[in-house]
Formats: C-alpha cells, sequence, structure tokens
C-alpha cells in the first residue's frame, strides 16, 4: 500500500502524469505559441530570428517614423489580412501606407522570379510529395512550432528553386 502512494507521487510530477500547475503552464505556452503565428508582426519576427524570411521590415499599428532599406519595387503586407500591394516608386508607397499606419504592416523587397505557394502542417506533420527544397526550408521553422505545441497550420511560402523564404503562417 505504502509503495503505491510513494508511485503515485513520483509519477504525479512526469511528463506521463503532469501535476495540475505543469498543465496550465503547458497550456499557456501552448496559447502564447498559437497566438504568435495569429499574429502576422509576431510570427514574421520568429522567421526572421529563425533566417526563414526574406528581408522583412515589420512597421507597427500607430508608429510614427519608420526608414526601411529596400530598393523599388516593395511589396506591402498589411497586418490586418488585407492583400499586399506592390509599390513601384516612394510616392507609391506613401499613398498605400499612409491609409494602413493604424493596422501596421510590412515591406518586404519584391521577390521577383518566385513562385508563391501553401504548405500545410497537420497534427505536426509536412504535407508528403514536396520538392526536397521545400519541405527542408520549411521543417526547422515547422520543428519549433510543433515543439511549442501548434500542431495545425498553414505556411505561404515563396521559392524560386534555390532559395526558400517563409513569408506567412495561418492557423487551421
Amino acid at each position: 500500500m505504502i509503495q503505491e502512494v510513494q508511485s503515485r507521487e513520483r509519477q504525479a510530477g512526469c511528463q506521463k502524469y503532469p501535476s495540475s500547475d505543469e498543465k496550465v503552464r503547458l497550456r499557456a505556452a501552448v496559447e502564447l505559441a498559437r497566438s504568435e503565428v495569429a499574429d502576422p508582426a509576431l510570427f514574421m519576427a520568429m522567421a526572421i530570428k529563425h533566417r526563414s524570411a526574406p528581408r522583412t521590415e515589420v512597421v507597427k499599428k500607430n508608429q510614427m517614423a519608420h526608414r526601411f532599406r529596400f530598393d523599388f519595387p516593395v511589396v506591402i503586407k498589411p497586418l490586418d489580412g488585407r492583400p499586399m500591394q506592390k509599390a513601384e516608386t516612394q510616392a507609391e508607397f506613401r499613398k498605400i501606407t499612409a491609409a494602413l499606419k493604424s493596422v501596421g504592416y510590412q515591406v518586404q523587397p519584391f521577390l521577383q522570379g518566385y513562385t508563391f505557394l501553401k504548405v500545410r502542417v497537420e497534427a505536426g506533420n509536412i504535407e508528403p510529395n514536396l520538392p526536397q527544397h521545400i519541405s527542408g526550408a520549411a521543417r526547422r521553422l515547422v520543428t519549433l512550432l510543433v515543439v511549442q505545441g501548434v500542431r495545425d497550420f498553414t505556411l505561404t511560402m515563396a521559392t524560386n528553386k534555390v532559395t526558400t523564404y517563409v513569408i506567412g503562417a495561418r492557423l487551421n
């Protein structure tokens, strides 16, 4: 009888039988990771940190000043889910971004010659039958997100069959 009680005490703190405090902490970590994937600005910051994204500068909501270091053309991606827009000149850039200051946006160089595709990750596995250069580029970021607890999402990727970038994500 005493041995059963002692074994239950040992099991209460292990990974198979986590205590209630550990369950709450794990659930909070998963929700934090899910919010990071759901928020485009946080996701791009993570992708840039892990060198999976193209050169990107994020302008947060109501940010007063911003200076970017890209040649034209550039792509402007609003953080509220509106479609991307391409700016060829500084005047076009100012016109497009004037309306986006209240929501925030990303600025990236225009990826000419790149193919854009969606890569689904279900139950922590990248969809099968992808070319090697795409699955290899996505693997590091997918592994990171799956370890954090996000298992079902879709990555938006750009590739020219030499270089592959992750440019966005969406929860399924």
